[in-house]
Parts: C-alpha cells; sequence; structure tokens
C-alpha cells in the first residue's frame, strides 16, 4: 500500500532537503499493529535532529528503516486497519501515538504501528490539536513521574528550564495538576504566559540568569540543549537542593553514537552516566536521571484522561500542510517560541465517515 508521505532521500542539513512525494510505500501491517490515517503530525527538535543523521548509529541498532525515511514522532488520526491479533483497537477509533525516531514516522497519510503504543485520544479536544502532546507529553512522564515519583506526592518544589515549549509547557500543566510549586525560564514574551500555566518563580532568561536567583529546588528538570552545544549540567545542579532529583532531557547518548559508533558511543555515555549519578548519589545524596525516550501507549492513556478532565491542554505556535513540511521544521528549527509547530494532514470528520479509504493509495 501507498501514500503520500513528507521523505528524506539522504540525511540532509537543511529542512528543504525534505520533499513530499505520492507513492511512499508503507510497511507491511503485522498482526499486533494498527494502521493509523493521519489527521496531523507534531514537529519535535528530535525531527530535525534525524534529518540531519544526528544519532543514526544508535538508531539503527534499534531497527531504523533505510532510506526513503520519514520523520515524526507525533500522530493523531483514525484507526484505518488492525491486525488479527488486536482487540483494543477497531476501525474508526479515534486514537492517538508517540512514534520513536527509529520507526518510519507521521509525516504521511498512513502510519503503522505496534499497538502497545497507541491509545485512545482525548475526547475534549480534536485529533489536529491533541497531536500536539504524545511524544512530549510522554518524555514528560517518563521524566516527572516514572523517574521522579511527582504524581504520586504533593507540595515539591520543581524547575523546568524553557517552560514555554512543547516539553516545558505540559511539565508545568501536569505538575500544577499534582499540586506542586513550579519555577521556570522564558523569553520576555511569554513571561505572563508561564504564570497562566500555574509557574510561580518565573526568569526571563534576557535579563538574569537562572542559576543567579534560583534556590533549593527539589526536583529540576532541564529540558533544553544550550546554544552553543555543550554538555555542561552545574547550572542546574547549582538550584537543586541536597537530596532533590535531576532530571534530564540533555544526554551526550545521541552525540558519542555520532561520534564513535553505536557499541563504543553507548559504553563512554553509560560510563559518565554512572560517574556522574554515583557522585552526585554519595556526595549530595542526590538522583540523577537521562531520559531516554520509550514508547508506551499506557501513559498515553493517562494524558488522554487529563485532557478530557481540563488539566491538560495542548499549547500551539502554528499550523503548516504536509506540502510545507520544509517551512515546518524551519519553524521549529528557530527555537524559542511558544508551544508546538503542527502539520495538519487529514480531515478528521471525513476520516471517521470512512476510515478504511479516505487518503488511501495504491494498494
Amino acid at each position: 500500500m501507498t501514500c503520500r508521505a513528507a521523505i528524506i532521500d539522504q540525511f540532509e542539513d537543511a529542512a528543504d532537503g525534505v520533499r513530499v512525494v505520492s507513492d511512499f510505500i508503507l510497511p507491511p501491517l503485522g498482526d499486533t499493529d494498527v494502521e493509523i490515517a493521519v489527521v496531523a503530525a507534531g514537529v519535535n527538535p528530535v525531527d530535525c535532529l534525524v534529518r540531519q543523521g544526528y544519532g543514526d548509529p544508535l538508531l539503527r541498532r534499534y531497527g531504523a528503516p533505510g532510506f526513503p525515511r520519514v520523520l515524526g514522532c507525533d500522530v493523531a488520526g483514525i484507526v484505518s486497519a488492525v491486525g488479527a491479533g488486536v482487540d483494543r483497537f477497531r476501525v474508526g477509533d479515534r486514537v492517538w501515538a508517540a512514534v520513536p525516531p527509529w520507526r518510519q514516522g507521521a509525516y504521511a497519510e498512513r502510519v503503522r504501528l505496534p499497538a502497545d503504543w497507541v491509545a485512545h485520544a482525548p475526547t475534549r479536544i480534536p485529533l489536529r490539536d491533541a497531536a500536539a502532546l504524545p511524544y512530549a507529553g510522554r518524555v514528560v512522564w517518563q521524566a516527572l513521574a516514572e523517574s521522579a515519583g511527582l504524581h504520586r506526592v504533593r507540595g515539591q518544589r520543581l524547575f523546568v528550564h524553557a517552560g514555554a515549549g512543547g516539553v516545558g509547557s505540559i511539565a508545568i500543566q501536569l505538575a500544577v495538576a499534582w499540586g506542586h510549586e513550579i519555577g521556570s525560564t522564558c523569553s520576555t514574551g511569554n513571561v505572563s504566559f508561564l504564570r497562566e500555566l500555574g509557574a510561580t518563580q518565573v526568569v526571563d532568561y534576557t535579563r538574569e540568569q537562572f542559576d543567579q536567583v534560583c534556590r533549593d529546588y527539589d526536583v529540576v528538570f532541564n529540558t533544553l540543549a544550550p546554544d552553543p552545544p555543550r554538555w555542561d549540567e552545574r547550572p542546574h545542579l547549582r538550584i537543586l537542593r541536597r537530596g532533590g532529583t535531576y532530571v534530564t532531557l540533555i544526554t551526550p547518548v545521541m552525540h558519542l553514537a555520532t561520534l564513535l559508533g553505536a557499541r563504543p558511543g553507548l559504553v563512554l555515555a553509560g560510563g559518565l552516566y554512572w560517574s556522574t549519578a554515583l557522585w552526585q548519589r554519595a556526595v549530595h545524596a542526590r538522583r540523577y536521571h537521562w531520559i531516554l525516550f520509550q514508547p508506551d501507549g499506557r501513559t498515553l492513556a493517562e494524558l488522554a484522561s487529563y485532557v478530557d478532565d481540563g488539566l491538560l491542554r495542548p499549547v500551539i505556535r502554528s499550523r503548516y500542510p504536509l506540502e510545507q513540511v520544509a517551512a515546518a521544521q524551519q519553524d521549529c528549527e528557530r527555537g524559542h517560541g511558544r508551544g508546538k509547530v503542527m502539520i495538519d494532514i487529514g480531515d478528521e470528520e471525513a476520516l471517521l465517515a470512512d476510515p478504511a479509504s479516505a487518503n488511501r493509495g495504491e494498494q
């Protein structure tokens, strides 16, 4: 089966190397897979890194496909087919999923994924908005719930670096729902926005350094790579209290895998991780965590309930049609914006009316 998709034929430094084709061949539908007719996809910084070949030796170790490759880690849409062993989903169900970067992605009219990675989408919002949440939401859940345990306690002080972005805005909303006090950073234009989300200490990074005005946080969540890139956690650790928890998305794993190859890169990264984690534990009684994305449909089911209860909403910066995927990636790469860049692909009402055939290409 074929469909329209935005692909790369080789690694591309520039976003205009991504092109839309009408005859992308989908991988076979496995017995435990779900096929999703895509309504919308979110654009994440990791999509742009994958386009550039960053971390490819590691992604290939996990089974990343060759070329052509479809990018995109966020998807929401309508189930258009299910494998013989799938009983939790039916054709016509509204669903969402977070696609790992080692799979064919969501910038396409169709995507096929293991059913365990998929969940029923929230009913409170349209799918074109829901697609802003799965990948970042899963990452935040790994960091704040699974690693820091913030969903089980109340009254902690959490610092979220870059609170206006796709990850940061979700982290703040979930932390507010769990009853925590939040500090964060942003540009001048987003200060009032973060206060509306629920942050109580907001640092305008254009005017002051967060590590000079913040102190004694129980949990610090680092979500944003510095520019120029460097692996320096000292500013974040300076604001973390003794006995606190540090959680970061910014790790050297992909960089070392790109530089040295998958196996030596993982060995060196593992050594760096354990030496730092043990030092933080021994000297400062702190817990120290790196977050590496793992797909999980159960988390998305939890997040759907937060959306339907009015505790979590997507923050969307801009929208593009699939034909303007290069412009969407350029928008994402500019950074320092509020919320998520989106790609609109299918019409929810049309797909609900005929999920098995809408947008379908050659068999």
